[in-house]
């Protein structure tokens, strides 16, 4: 399960005194569409994504640009009113309603979760009571992911996963640490914090987005459930494969990143995080907003990083980021306010080809450097080439990997576990990119190998040809 940040060191910045902004040249104007299409084009051709918008905001004006395909069998470009999911940068959002809740006097960053807890539910101290504040900036002390989730389909790994099951584990959960002894990035931390913040205001976590951020916002094609409008604009998903996937709804941990929005929303709120938008019928959201961008902790192993409320913060670059990732979508979004620029990214493919772009853009406003994305080099190996390596492969210990073929495509499936597009590096070497495994066939030009040995984690594991009578 991915639900991304993974906490890179890439880039963020708002209007905060104490942020070292860096002195670089600025770029004057936005990217041309076409040299986007020129930086993406490769990542098309090569399948590392379907589809998807970009979104850019200067002082010079706004932008919004769609790239490749909704899938295989539609040809439509996306566009600004394409939805994606935005996965973690959900987090952005429920950090700006713990904000908004703080001003209005309902709660404060040093509220505790066990005083919001429902009674009967108790949850373990280590050193000092975890605090909201700890729950957005990942200091506190609870694991990424609770351990009782069991879909029953895990295409979609939080069906069913509701309050009942997140208090039990958080009834029987120890920490392992104190809060702010050091930064965990935790999807259950901010999918707690969402929860607690809705209930406290008497609500639920969508309805309450609604009514103090998207509706003030204008952004009136951003939710979570959707409806036939917004379902017809709702792009397909694709795994890190590039193949059919499915879309994620987070069950009660929807706070973490179950946001559904589109670039041209995005873009709205882009430009309220860039202080160029004022939000409508709120008293408390701009307040909310400068409230949620204060830097507060540190990122462990990373001196130029930042926690705000929600924000991962590169006080060097002065940018204020997050990106998301679920099992068909990815998203970025890096905006300067000092500078009045930022940069959104949208793809309905799940892998983090999208976070180059928005990146590259971002770089080419700072420093000058030219917009490029770096991607690893298949081998294209002819069908029949490709057809002698299919078979089943056996290991004591590991079971059987069954090797398949699609047209121009090979596939791999090992005991118990999906089956996994495997690319070619060479006519014997193939690679995952939905794990950092290889596969080495033993095999001459012209003949069936003998068997393949599989790369991970540092070790190899070798796998026997089974013929057509083993079991």
């Amino acid at each position: 399960m991915s639900l991304r940040d993974k906490s890179r060191s890439s880039s963020t910045s708002l209007m905060w005194a104490a942020v070292l902004l860096a002195a670089a040249p600025l770029s004057s104007q936005i990217a041309e569409e076409s040299r986007v299409d020129a930086a993406v084009a490769a990542a098309l051709e090569q399948q590392w994504l379907m589809g998807g918008s970009i979104a850019q905001l200067t002082p010079e004006g706004a932008s919004v640009h769609g790239f490749g395909r909704l899938s295989r069998s539609d040809s439509r470009t996306p566009d600004g009113d394409t939805l994606f999911e935005i996965g973690s940068i959900s987090k952005v959002f429920t950090g700006l309603l713990l904000a908004d809740a703080v001003l209005r006097g309902e709660l404060s960053l040093d509220t505790t979760v066990a005083e919001l807890l429902p009674e009967g539910v108790e949850l373990d101290v280590v050193g000092r009571p975890i605090t909201l504040l700890d729950l957005s900036t990942h200091t506190s002390g609870l694991p990424r992911m609770p351990s009782n989730i069991a879909p029953e389909d895990p295409a979609r790994p939080f069906e069913g996963y509701d309050a009942t099951l997140m208090l039990e584990f958080l009834d029987a959960v120890e920490p392992e640490r104190a809060p702010e002894v050091a930064y965990e990035y935790s999807n259950l931390a901010v999918g707690l914090l969402g929860w607690l913040v809705a209930q406290n205001a008497e609500s639920d976590y969508e309805t309450l987005l609604k009514e103090r951020v998207l509706t003030p916002l204008g952004m009136h094609d951003t939710a979570l459930s959707l409806g036939p409008r917004l379902a017809a604009q709702f792009a397909p998903p694709h795994d890190t494969d590039g193949e059919s996937s499915a879309s994620w709804g987070l069950g009660v941990l929807k706070g973490a990143g179950g946001i559904r929005s589109s670039a041209r929303d995005m873009l709205r709120f882009a430009r309220f995080a860039a202080g160029e938008l004022e939000p409508e019928g709120s008293e408390t959201l701009t307040g909310a907003l400068a409230l949620s961008m204060i830097p507060r902790r540190a990122v462990t192993g990373d001196e130029r990083m930042r926690m705000g409320l929600g924000w991962h913060i590169n006080i060097d670059r002065g940018v204020w980021w997050h990106n998301g990732q679920t099992g068909g979508y990815h998203a970025m979004l890096e905006v300067l306010p000092e500078e009045g620029v930022a940069v959104l990214g949208l793809s309905n493919t799940a892998n983090g080809v999208i976070d180059q772009v928005v990146e590259g853009l971002v770089g080419e406003w700072l420093d000058g450097d030219a917009l490029n994305i770096s991607l690893p080099e298949f081998l294209h190996v002819k069908p029949e080439g490709l057809q002698r390596l299919v078979g089943r492969y056996g290991n004591p210990l590991l079971g059987v990997l069954v090797v398949t073929r699609k047209a121009d495509r090979l596939y791999a499936q090992l005991s118990n576990q999906p089956a996994f597009r495997i690319w070619p590096e060479s006519e014997r070497r193939f690679t995952y990119r939905v794990v950092d495994a290889q596969l080495e066939f033993d095999a001459g030009d012209d003949t069936a190998p003998r068997g393949v040995v599989l790369f991970q984690n540092g070790g190899e594991m070798p796998f026997e040809r089974m013929s057509d009578d083993d079991g």
